[in-house]
């Protein structure tokens, strides 16, 4: 390889690690009531207005998002709903099936869903079968406000408002364990979502009077922010996703392309 070659590959090299930081950061969405935020960490924090009110959000492996209302603007039912394009300039709500169970928290498990309701029950949640659900049994918590599977470790976690605390729950009879930890604030209402083994969450942090985005540190149970959403805490139906950034591979693969480009030339 010539000097000037290896003075374009170092070039080349410099821009896709500038570009692939830049994009490092995973993009957030988080509902309170019928009000939609999407942003990045340090980023600025998009708006979107919803026709119903979300308490529980979450990331599909699809690419898209699914919500949960509480109730039904007119008939008082819970129901659950798509956002199929969560990238997009516009977001809407997308129906697809009115519930029975006014679900809390939901998250993703392979091909189905958990989550728990009612009288902070835990279910399975069929979204090849109309989203019906199936009662596995009580968590025996006092107000679930997350609920987030953690794939790596293949842990289902509740995050619950009552006590503060982390806990595992069972997937067989829905239990919950031991607590893990406490948060170290007092929460009112949240959402949780793992991402590569780490813990997020949103959360009305009534101790700081603050909705903050943050980590929860799941060998302890505590709680650490790293933005604040909202100057104010209030308890409201809130959901949470996260989805990772873009992969630095296909900026590598593009500046593989435009070297190549430049020894043609």
């Amino acid at each position: 390889m010539t000097t000037a070659a290896r003075i374009a590959l170092c070039s080349t090299i410099a821009i896709v690690c500038t570009c692939t930081l830049s994009v490092a950061q995973p993009t957030y969405w988080v509902t309170k009531e019928t009000t939609l935020y999407r942003f990045k960490q340090g980023g600025p924090v998009k708006t979107f207005g919803l026709s119903d009110r979300i308490r529980g959000l979450g990331a599909r492996s699809d690419g898209s998002l699914f919500a949960v209302s509480p109730v039904l603007p007119d008939n008082g039912e819970p129901e659950f709903y798509h956002i199929f394009n969560p990238f997009a300039a516009h977001l809407s709500l997308t129906p697809t099936s009115v519930q029975t169970v006014a679900f809390s928290s939901v998250t993703e498990v392979g091909n189905v869903l958990y989550g728990t309701g009612g009288q902070n029950n835990l279910y399975l949640i069929d979204p090849s079968n109309n989203y019906e659900p199936t009662l596995i049994g009580p968590t025996g918590l006092g107000d679930v406000g997350g609920l987030a599977y953690d794939a790596v470790s293949g842990t289902l976690f509740a995050l619950d408002n009552a006590t503060d605390g982390l806990y595992p729950i069972d997937f067989g009879s829905g239990a919950a364990g031991q607590i893990i930890g406490t948060l170290g604030i007092d929460s009112d209402s949240c959402g949780i979502e793992f991402l590569n083994g780490t813990l997020y969450a949103a959360i009305q942090n009534i101790t700081d009077d603050k909705f903050q985005i943050g980590t929860i540190d799941t060998s302890s149970g505590a709680f650490s922010p790293f933005f604040d959403l909202l100057d104010f805490a209030e308890r409201s139906a809130t959901g949470f996703a996260v989805v990772p950034a873009p992969s630095g591979l296909a900026l590598l693969g593009a500046a593989g392309v435009a070297l190549a480009r430049r020894r043609r030339a």
